[in-house]
């Protein structure tokens, strides 16, 4: 009997190993970077959100069962309470977890402004097109889009080398 191996799906990403051993550009690195920061600020504050939500939501429970039975069920008390715990425990993790990233993304992007400012001046004039564009497009986001844009702006001016319009590998 043939065993047939599975096949992935149409929609999976073809990288070859040539491409995936290739080195990133120095510019690209830091286009990486700079984008990921925000998508990492965002996933911070949602699993504060969350922990808070996880806080409440026991008290909840506990008063929701109290009315719906008459009475406190001690032993259906101790285990809301108990997964509780369990649950705050992992989003503590969670959120420790992206904190550490957050420090080594910072880490590596202030190494890459010192080593390679004219790079990274590139990259952050690229986001800073990419964001004023969307800026322009949708106008409902334009807090948060503009607060970021003056941060990449002051970030950018704060480079010590100004950026030169040369492609960078």
């Amino acid at each position: 009997m043939i065993r047939r191996r599975p096949i992935a799906p149409a929609s999976a990403p073809v990288t070859s190993i040539a491409d995936a051993s290739r080195p990133l550009s120095i510019e690209t690195q830091a286009v990486q970077a700079i984008e990921t920061r925000p998508k990492l600020l965002a996933a911070l504050e949602e699993q504060k959100d969350q922990l808070k939500e996880a806080e409440i939501q026991a008290a909840r429970t506990l008063a929701s069962q109290t009315q719906v039975e008459g009475r406190l069920d001690v032993e259906k008390a101790f285990q809301s309470s108990k997964a509780s715990r369990e649950a705050e425990e992992q989003i503590k993790q969670r959120t420790e977890a992206l904190e550490y990233l957050q420090e080594k993304l910072n880490k590596h992007v202030d190494e890459l402004k010192a080593n390679y400012p004219d790079a990274v001046g590139a990259a952050l004039d690229r986001r800073v097109e990419t964001l004023e564009a969307s800026h322009l497009e949708n106008a409902t986001a334009g807090k948060d889009i503009a607060q970021e844009i003056k941060d990449l702006k002051a970030e950018r001016s704060g480079l010590k080398v100004p950026a030169k319009k040369a492609a960078y590998k």
